[in-house]
């Protein structure tokens, strides 16, 4: 893992997920850092048909530009005692749009964005934003809770539904995360009523373990006809310190985007989720 992008607005939610991925970096040996910041011209008038307001673009982007790199700064100073490298780059844009451009841009490896608590109004605005970036790309994408802090993984969590294993698994972001902190592994599958244990599950947990050889995972398997609470009472009971998903397009995980499971498993956790695109 060489390079992490993290989107910032300046708020308190996406500050707390930088220092979040300031500790990550640090334990992770990430050799760059990349803040990014994606704004907007201000609009008024009629919603429905808007206008722009008369304000001079290189006035916003230049305030814009010296907070990000005020910021920035504030960054090098955290990291000064490592060789990771600090770069920041603003620019008029939508937030996931300009983060997927960035990552391409960059050769970014892992995003980290912050989201806030369901009951706070900026759930709206930032909230939505991560699970936009999540959604929108291809890079994996931690999204951290409102005040979570960083502590190195001992505990990580694979919701798996056990299909199409050799497929799907994003077995290259698992490794690099469990042997990193050599932490134990998790896989759950949150069983529905009538869900049986199949012949077909059974292979697939078969080629599963084989890509996690030497991982040494234990296997839980938990009833719940809502796999987020399934999900989040497995993971509070085993002090996981991070989940990991993936938002397949098909299977049992289609309903991740498509009822935005994803969006209200992370706004309802404390503890942070790794959306991985198969």
């Amino acid at each position: 893992m060489d390079t992490i992008l993290l989107p910032t607005d300046f708020t308190s939610t996406s500050k707390n997920a930088i220092a979040y991925a300031i500790q990550l970096a640090k334990s992770f040996s990430v050799k760059k850092i990349v803040l990014y910041h994606a704004f907007q011209i201000p609009v008024t008038g009629d919603p429905i048909v808007p206008v722009v307001q008369m304000i001079d673009y290189d006035s916003i982007k230049q305030a814009n530009e010296e907070n990000l790199q005020q910021f920035a700064a504030e960054v090098r100073t955290s990291v000064s005692e490592t060789n990771i490298v600090v770069d920041a780059f603003c620019e008029l844009n939508e937030l996931s749009d300009g983060v997927a451009d960035a990552c391409t841009k960059y050769g970014a490896d892992l995003v980290i964005a912050g989201i806030t608590e369901a009951n706070k109004i900026e759930e709206t605005l930032i909230g939505s934003s991560a699970i936009s970036i999540a959604r929108q790309t291809t890079v994996p994408v931690i999204i951290v809770p409102d005040g979570a802090v960083y502590t190195p993984y001992q505990h990580v969590l694979f919701a798996c539904d056990f299909k199409k294993i050799i497929e799907t698994t994003p077995i290259d972001a698992i490794k690099k995360i469990v042997n990193n902190n050599r932490a134990k592994l998790l896989v759950l599958h949150v069983n529905h009523t009538g869900e049986g244990y199949s012949t077909e599950m059974e292979h697939e947990i078969k080629m599963l373990n084989g890509l996690l050889d030497g991982m040494y995972p234990e296997y839980h398997f938990v009833d719940n006809e809502d796999f987020m609470q399934g999900i989040n009472d497995f993971a509070t009971s085993k002090h996981v310190d991070l989940i990991i998903t993936i938002p397949k397009k098909h299977g049992f995980f289609e309903k991740l985007f498509k009822k935005s499971h994803v969006k209200m498993l992370a706004y309802h956790s404390h503890i942070p989720l790794m959306v991985v695109h198969d």
